[in-house]
């Protein structure tokens, strides 16, 4: 059985939302005050905010912090942020009329 943040994760099929979404509905379940979990997680508020508001990505830095803060792995919120990358790449225009190469005949 997952965790009460690995349960928001969104379903298959769907559009997997930003890992920020995770972690704001994450701190309004322990009403854990932003600037206290920026502090807490060692990283500036503006940085926090930045995830929260789905203007940054989650790196491999962050992950390993959210990860030891809320007692899950570093993988998690990396696998959060890269099904909403590969996601929004997918859905580029520019990607979708990309067509596969032909085989190979030696």
């Amino acid at each position: 059985m997952g965790s009460e943040i690995e349960e928001e994760a969104g379903r298959p099929g769907t559009r997997p939302h930003h890992p920020g979404v995770s972690l704001g509905k994450a701190i309004e379940r322990r009403k854990i005050p932003k600037a206290r979990l920026a502090k807490h997680l060692g990283v500036s508020r503006q940085t926090l905010y930045q995830i929260l508001n789905c203007e940054s990505a989650v790196t491999a830095d962050m992950a390993a912090r959210l990860g030891r803060a809320f007692g899950n792995s570093p993988r998690f919120w990396l696998n959060l942020q890269a099904a909403h990358d590969t996601w929004q790449a997918e859905s580029d225009p520019s990607v979708k009329k990309i067509k596969r190469l032909p085989e190979l005949v030696d």
